[in-house]
């Protein structure tokens, strides 16, 4: 490797696999070999051979994920890409492999079209709510998508969120809800938002206006009770 005589390297690693027991010990071999060669264009299929080899003993492996992600989309195979991800996340939802689902469908969904990186996203989502497969969701909806569409994701991101993100996504909500005439989703989400952050004076001033204005003094009781023990 030093040498950077690959040749000599692969046939090192050839030799050598079929006497290593450990599977993480071929792999590790695998992955040298690969990324000596993927920096050499005429040898670019070894290096993709290497790599799909680490993933067939190791599904799941990042790194070598990322590496064969990588040497397909520098190849201009596109096709087989889709068709890699595609199969490892597959791979992931059979392992309940939450983290791998996510990355892997979050590059697959940047493959695709809007409409197709949809299902991935929600597919990758029924594994539970991710802040970041949320937001490249709510990007993939269309332009003409439903106020209350968009509403429904953001307030699942809301849920995750926390501190001055969580506060200003909440207020945000709260109007477009306010906008369509839903109170009680304004009230929902505002409600939310204070559990995601307790010290938002904003989100207090809202909701105490909001109560005032329905009369609810019930709940404008329970939100100055609530700023009382904050205090």
């Amino acid at each position: 490797q030093e040498l950077g005589d690959t040749e000599a390297l692969e046939r090192v690693v050839r030799e050598t696999l079929d006497g290593l027991q450990d599977v993480a010990a071929r792999n590790a071999l695998r992955l040298l070999l690969g990324k000596a060669a993927m920096h050499d264009e005429a040898r670019l299929d070894d290096a993709i051979t290497a790599f799909r080899d680490t993933l067939f003993e190791e599904p799941g492996h990042a790194e070598a994920l990322a590496l064969l992600s990588g040497c397909l989309e520098k190849s201009g195979r596109t096709d087989d890409l889709i068709e890699l991800l595609r199969d490892q996340i597959m791979g992931a939802k059979d392992r309940s492999d939450a983290a791998t689902l996510k990355t892997t469908a979050l590059r697959l969904g940047k493959l695709l079209s809007p409409e197709d990186a949809r299902d991935v996203y929600e597919d990758a989502l029924t594994f539970g709510d991710d802040i970041e497969l949320l937001e490249a969701l709510t990007a993939s909806l269309p332009e003409d998508a439903e106020a209350d569409e968009r509403a429904a994701v953001s307030e699942r991101i809301l849920a995750l969120d926390e501190g001055e993100s969580a506060a200003e996504r909440a207020i945000a909500l709260a109007d477009v809800y306010a906008g369509m005439g839903d109170g009680g989703a304004e009230l929902r989400v505002l409600e939310l938002g204070l559990e995601r952050a307790p010290g938002s004076a904003a989100i207090r001033q809202r909701m105490e206006a909001r109560y005032r204005d329905d009369g609810d003094y019930a709940g404008l009781a329970r939100v100055l009770e609530a700023r009382a023990e904050a205090t």
